[in-house]
């Protein structure tokens, strides 16, 4: 395989459909070989479509098939795991992530933990950043897994990455992110969580992916009801189908308590793989410094939202869903998601323009719901 590697393959790419050319069975662009691919159960087809554009040229690929009517991609004494590799049944809810997506110890009928105590204090410091060279629109690049809650989400299907939004981690299985990056997600397994990452396209030693079980957004959404969020409620949660082990790469940031604000002139930070310049998404991580106005100089609902301003620094498109984080003592605090600048530019338009606000869904005005959803679904 060797097609030009771009976000979410959207330039080049290899797809595989089943007979219907609906079913979608894989999107792969870059060079990493994909896991073996199964056709449909009882469907002896399997079409390819390649498409290239006028720019950047690879080798393209090559493939081989073979056509058994009792083929299977794990053996009799195998599990299957949701990204195709096979793991030992006797591994299966031994605590382990044999299949590094989680498939093996979900279902294990352990109990949801709850957000706690131990949070908000990355093992591996961030650097604070007073000005930058480029713009997240804005920001700079990270030091590797020093904000150890962010998460990227992905389109399940395809490799080697699909990043559209951020998320933040605040317990072992859910995740906090806006309500408006899950609508096109009505079924939760088209939905892959990627924590510990840090450039898309080269893992970190601590990289682990899980696949969603669970999609709510506010108040009680789900499946196609996603469609009916509110962007003065922007917010979801997602419930990860196995716990993910807390490491110096993974670690949940502090989930404050109803009633608390981020006051103005509070210097926070915002964190995304999302555009820079606006030629692009980044393949690292980036940070920027957000200032908390005040709610006389928001123009939005002061309740639910909370604006931050910094001329030419600010999330764009692919940061959305992501964190915004305050230090409070020794530990950093989820303040808000990502979830618009221009009232106009949740999927298209400006980023980044000197004067103007940026909008995160407040965390706080949520933080008694998400505690009561994640009870619910325990």
């Amino acid at each position: 395989l060797d097609i030009e590697p771009t976000g979410s393959c959207g330039h080049d790419k290899l797809v595989l459909y089943g007979k219907d050319k609906e079913s979608v069975l894989g999107e792969f662009c870059g060079d990493l070989i994909p896991r073996p691919i199964l056709s449909n159960s009882g469907e002896s087809e399997i079409r390819l479509l390649f498409l290239s554009d006028e720019m950047v040229a690879g080798r393209g690929f090559r493939l081989q098939y073979e056509s058994s009517p009792n083929i299977e991609l794990c053996s009799s004494k195998e599990g299957s795991c949701r990204n195709r590799k096979c793991y030992p049944t006797e591994k299966k809810c031994d605590g382990v992530d044999d299949c590094g997506d989680g498939t093996d110890e979900e279902k294990c009928g352990k109990p949801v933990s709850m957000p706690s105590d131990i949070c908000g204090e990355p093992p591996i410091q961030p650097k604070t950043i007073y000005g930058s060279a480029d713009r997240q629109v804005g920001g700079a690049e990270v030091v590797t897994n020093s904000w150890p809650w962010q998460v990227s989400l992905q389109h399940t299907y395809k490799e080697p990455n699909a990043h559209f939004c951020g998320g933040s981690l605040i317990s072992p299985q859910w995740v906090v992110t806006a309500a408006h990056c899950v609508t096109g997600k009505p079924d939760p397994q088209d939905l892959r969580i990627v924590l510990g990452s840090h450039n898309k396209y080269n893992k970190t030693k601590y990289e682990v992916t899980r696949i969603a079980e669970k999609i709510i957004s506010y108040p009680d959404l789900e499946g196609e009801k996603l469609r009916q969020m509110s962007i003065t409620h922007d917010i979801a949660l997602i419930k990860l189908n196995a716990p993910v082990i807390y490491t110096d790469g993974i670690q949940p940031v502090c989930l404050p308590s109803l009633g608390w604000e981020a006051q103005p002139d509070w210097v926070c930070y915002s964190t995304g793989w999302g555009e820079t310049r606006g030629t692009g998404f980044s393949d690292v991580l980036k940070q920027t410094e957000q200032i908390v106005m005040s709610k006389e100089n928001c123009s939005h609902n002061v309740q639910t939202q909370v604006c931050v301003a910094k001329a030419h620094q600010s999330p764009c498109h692919g940061d959305s869903g992501g964190p915004l984080v305050c230090k409070l003592g020794s530990k950093w605090w989820l303040m808000g998601a990502t979830s618009f600048g221009f009232p106009t530019n949740m999927f298209s338009g400006l980023c980044g323009v000197k004067g103007t606000k940026v909008v995160f869904s407040s965390v706080t005005d949520k933080a008694d719901w998400i505690r009561q959803i994640i009870s619910k679904y325990n």
